[in-house]
């Protein structure tokens, strides 16, 4: 379920490891907190390179979906492959988290 909100900005973090566990959410919280408090904003994870996830970093992603939720802002996960892909379409986190399949050409990226 994606609203159709009008964003103030759109942050796209790009080049994610390619295994989230752990050890990377304690960095993901770091950058991407600033982002928490601020409202209508669109938050882009790509998941372009990213071949495992682990429960912490997809418990990271639902606590910071809701939290981003509460002050009208998206986080969206894009181009999900292979082991990851299976972990949240499993777990169908879909519901609760947006998933992009292919990259939208209208994006602004800035870099954090």
């Amino acid at each position: 379920m994606f609203y159709n909100i009008p964003f103030k900005y759109t942050v796209v973090l790009l080049h994610l490891s390619a295994r989230l566990n752990i050890i990377q959410v304690e960095d993901m919280k770091k950058r991407l907190s600033p982002f928490v408090e601020q409202s209508h904003i669109h938050i882009i994870l790509d998941f372009q390179d990213v071949r495992m996830v682990d429960c912490s970093m997809i418990g990271f992603l639902v606590m910071f979906n809701r939290k981003l939720k509460v002050n009208h802002s998206v986080l969206t996960l894009r181009n999900l492959k292979g082991h990851a892909k299976l972990i949240f379409d499993t777990l169908k986190l879909s519901a609760v988290i947006h998933i992009e399949e292919k990259k939208n050409c209208n994006m602004i990226f800035i870099d954090i």
